[in-house]
């Protein structure tokens, strides 16, 4: 493809997140695990930091303590803020008793059915299974 010319040590790869910790859903021994295989890698780890604007040369990053910096950056990817299709929603409404969690994703029995209806199930990212994270 396109990128091949790129050399990944050439590269400057920046994860910054607003929580204290990376992937804070997973638990503290999880997240660390994936903060070092990441550093590993050569990712730079930027936590307590929120994105609080994006343009074509770059980001603007607010600090916990209020303060902002900026990255400058031709590249960004944004992976954060996943909502569900409006799916779940009519499948909650069309059944008894089902519910959607504030994503939008449908709360399934323990076997990923519908409740209510033991042959309707509910996989992958429209699924809301309890006590499990949506990563």
């Amino acid at each position: 493809g396109a990128y091949r010319s790129i050399q990944p040590q050439d590269c400057r790869v920046i994860l910054l997140d607003a929580a204290p910790a990376v992937l804070p859903p997973m638990g503290p021994k999880l997240g660390a695990k994936a903060q070092q295989r990441l550093e590993k890698l050569g990712v730079e780890i930027q936590l307590n930091a929120m994105v609080s604007d994006v343009d074509y040369r770059g980001i603007t990053v607010k600090e916990k303590d209020g303060t902002e910096r900026r990255i400058d950056c031709a590249c960004k990817v944004w992976s954060a803020g996943v909502q569900a299709s409006p799916l779940g929603k009519i499948i909650a409404e069309q059944s008894d008793g089902s519910q959607i969690d504030r994503a939008g994703r449908v709360v399934v029995e323990p076997d990923l059915t519908v409740k209510g209806h033991p042959n309707v199930f509910v996989i992958g990212d429209l699924m809301a299974v309890q006590g499990v994270p949506g990563m």
